[in-house]
């Protein structure tokens, strides 16, 4: 199809497309199509956002307000009931660290490291041999 101006029909299209989506990531999950009532879908997400802003004011405060007391309380209750302990960065970088040896010994195992490292023998047995060339002359 070919229109005098394609940019109306681009246009167009998208819109649908941008239509279409709002209607399948916002309105399809809570129950609602276009075809519905707006009036309820409008209240039911402004009381979603009223829960969310009283849920968000819990936080003011920072680490002296009361969620985070409470959100510490059960992330504490979580780990001893999983018999978690939590170690620093520093202590997982170590233990990191003594696994190294565990790479470096892949990568010598592997077939192209086995052939760099013949072949830098090679060339430190040309290098001996041409430095006893020189010092035989």
């Amino acid at each position: 199809i070919y229109f005098a101006s394609s940019y109306y029909f681009r246009y167009f299209k998208e819109y649908v497309s941008k239509v279409r989506k709002t209607e399948r990531n916002i309105l399809q999950p809570k129950g609602f199509s276009l075809l519905s009532d707006l009036t309820p879908v409008l209240a039911q997400y402004e009381a979603d956002k009223q829960t969310i802003t009283d849920k968000a004011t819990t936080y003011n405060g920072e680490s002296t307000s009361e969620r985070w007391s409470t959100l510490k309380y059960e992330i504490e209750q979580k780990k001893s009931a999983l018999q978690v302990e939590g170690r620093s960065a520093v202590s997982r970088a170590e233990d990191f660290q003594r696994l190294n040896y565990l790479l470096e010994y892949r990568l010598i195992s592997s077939p192209v490291a086995q052939e760099i490292a013949i072949n830098n023998l090679e060339l430190e047995a040309l290098a001996l041999e041409l430095e006893l060339e020189l010092l035989s002359i």
